[in-house]
């Protein structure tokens, strides 16, 4: 909407209001006044844009796509997302701030992952004696053969420290050899979104596997596997970060 007769017709019809009426609510004679303003042959004054901003419920800024210093200026739809989360009660609203906060959370990891170049960090090279207790998950993060995340066994394990790692899982299977074979245990960080080429923690139609991203794939290491096509069903538990050392 790149003129003012287009942001014009645009609040207009999001009101719902026709050309002959939006005339009769801001006092001129005819539709067809409201016709050229739309169609960019003439603009109103300023007394007839006050009117126009009154009536159509936007404000002087959004018309005129002038925002001065201000950052938070409402385009008409937002206004109406507004009005619908304040209809809502507690649990709506807290159910709309949760999903919104995710993908918040989502877009943010994405801008941070561009252009981040990929790597897989090996532990055991690190020496160090500071150690950190864990939830471990066991071997359940599939190299093979899937198991279903939802009956993970909770437990703790001590290993040393690793800055950012949430919990540590157990691979099972040998599809990510060599980079990870079954029995080792990988640190985790968790994340909603991964960048292609790093390794990940997914779970597929409810089961968990350890796979690098592609584009629109979930890859395995070991050539023997096939990919598995990427789609709604798969979602991001976290990144690997590298292997717990022995």
């Amino acid at each position: 909407m790149s003129t003012l007769g287009e942001r014009l017709k645009y609040a207009r019809e999001t009101k719902g209001y026709l050309q002959s009426e939006l005339a009769r609510r801001i006092g001129v004679k005819s539709s067809g006044v409201i016709s050229n303003w739309e169609n960019d042959l003439n603009k109103p004054d300023a007394e007839k844009i006050v009117k126009l901003c009154d009536a159509l419920d936007i404000s002087v800024s959004f018309l005129l796509d002038y925002y001065g210093k201000s950052a938070f200026e409402l385009h008409p739809l937002e206004r109406d997302f507004i009005a619908k989360y304040r209809a809502l009660d507690p649990y709506g609203q807290e159910t709309v701030t949760m999903i919104l906060d995710r993908e918040s959370t989502r877009v943010q990891q994405l801008a941070e992952l561009h252009g981040r170049p990929a790597a897989v960090i090996d532990f055991a090279e690190r020496k160090t004696t500071h150690m950190c207790s864990y939830s471990y998950m066991h071997r359940i993060a599939s190299a093979g053969v899937g198991f279903y995340f939802d009956d993970i066994p909770t437990d703790t394990i001590r290993a040393p420290y690793c800055e950012h790692a949430d919990f540590i899982i157990g691979v099972s299977g040998d599809s990510m050899e060599p980079t990870y074979s079954d029995g080792d245990l990988v640190y985790v960080q968790k994340q909603q979104v991964i960048g292609v080429g790093e390794v990940g923690i997914f779970v597929v139609d409810g089961e968990c596997f350890i796979k690098e991203a592609g584009e629109d794939t979930l890859i395995s290491h070991n050539k023997r596997y096939a990919p598995i096509p990427g789609g709604e069903h798969i979602n991001c538990v976290g990144k690997v970060l590298g292997k717990v050392p022995e």
